[in-house]
């Protein structure tokens, strides 16, 4: 008398609960006979019926008979069954790809009882009192059995997940895919990994993505062009990012975390207390700190041509110094720089090219490095009167 019974529930658009649970009770019973015989002769020579009453008197009396056996049994069984079948059913995106989890358990008591007679009698041995020896036996057998089962199983198709490879790619029948990911780390389809939730994302929106998790950087390069070009872009998730991507953005722009970086650096060139960054540019400055803020702009602009207007103006030794160092971290092969100045301490320990020197709006002296010191120890009345002879 078996039973089963189907619950299902959808708890959202995507979710497919099944519930199969089953049972079963067993009844039987049975009730057997069975007769032998041995002859030492052909007892179908002296009955048609050599297994009755007669037949069986009758050739024992002739002395044919050997021995006889008969048997009777009587048999119950009853059988218990429980069983259920448990599955989750996923749909994880728009294009119909599933995962299904599903669990069987079951369940079962059998009990076996059986009663068994066997009367033999032997017509060759006689007892003590001269009759033909009999003997019976008696069997009860009981069998009482519990089991029990129960297994889990995943299935899962190989195009559920993102594409890894050309032949995953070509499983869900592109010719390519708008955008490729790398990632550093192992691809996990799991919310926390970011690569996944970023290629789903896209997924969702109706692009087609395919992940390249931890490529091989060393050698041919071949991991970065296994899946070919995308027909939009490729993405890198920061943890594979080299220092160039890491630091500034596809304009070429610095990244805020690095700029702030860069311009405390920066600071620290100029001696200036990096809470000046969160001021407004020359409120409540004085000279000095003014034209240290312009040093620090220089150093930040990084322009290629840069013209320096009296910057020592108003600043006492130290700080000409300090500015002297900011124009020396400023200066390379890649820009050029002209300072015009009053005082010629400002170009000490400068790579200087070319010095001109001027006076009434004319060139009155050019000259390379060499000159600064000499203008530093004669001063510019000397240069006068060599102009004047």
């Amino acid at each position: 008398m078996p039973a089963q019974m189907r619950l299902e529930w959808r708890p959202d658009t995507l979710t497919n609960i099944l519930f199969r649970p089953s049972f079963g009770l067993t009844k039987s019973d049975g009730k057997s006979t069975s007769a032998s015989a041995q002859y030492n002769d052909d007892p179908y020579a002296y009955s048609d019926s050599p297994l009755s009453d007669a037949a069986i008197s009758q050739m024992a009396e002739q002395g044919k008979m050997v021995n006889t056996s008969r048997t009777g049994q009587i048999s119950h069984s009853e059988a218990k069954n429980v069983g259920a079948m448990l599955q989750l059913n996923r749909k994880l995106g728009s294009r119909g790809r599933n995962v299904t989890l599903r669990g069987d358990f079951s369940y079962s008591d059998t009990d076996s009882k059986a009663l068994s007679t066997n009367n033999v009698r032997l017509y060759q041995q006689k007892d003590r009192f001269g009759n033909d020896s009999t003997y019976q036996t008696n069997r009860f057998n009981v069998t009482p059995t519990k089991q029990y089962s129960y297994a889990v199983q995943t299935t899962y198709r190989l195009t559920d997940w993102l594409p890894t490879t050309k032949k995953e790619i070509e499983l869900r029948g592109w010719d390519s895919v708008d955008v490729i990911l790398f990632s550093a780390d192992a691809y996990v389809d799991h919310p926390s990994f970011g690569a996944a939730v970023i290629g789903r994302t896209l997924e969702a929106a109706g692009y087609t993505v395919a992940i390249v998790p931890q490529p091989d950087w060393h050698g041919d390069f071949r991991d970065f062009k296994k899946l070919g070009r995308p027909n939009l872009f490729f993405g890198i998730a920061p943890g594979c990012m080299d220092s160039m991507v890491n630091k500034y953005t596809a304009g070429k722009r610095l990244r805020l975390s690095e700029f702030r970086k860069e311009l405390n650096a920066a600071m620290d060139i100029l001696q200036m207390d990096h809470s000046y960054a969160d001021r407004d540019l020359n409120v409540g400055f004085s000279g000095g700190e003014k034209k240290k803020a312009e040093i620090l702009q220089l150093l930040m602009l990084k322009p290629a041509l840069a013209l320096l207007d009296e910057t020592d103006s108003g600043l006492d030794v130290d700080a000409v110094k300090t500015v002297a160092n900011g124009i020396k971290a400023y200066h390379n092969d890649t820009n050029a720089l002209i300072i015009i100045t009053h005082n010629a301490k400002i170009l000490e320990g400068l790579q200087v090219d070319y010095v001109h020197v001027l006076d009434d709006a004319r060139i009155v002296r050019t000259g390379n490095g060499e000159l600064v010191s000499e203008i530093i120890e004669e001063g510019f009345a000397a240069l006068k009167e060599d102009e004047a002879k």
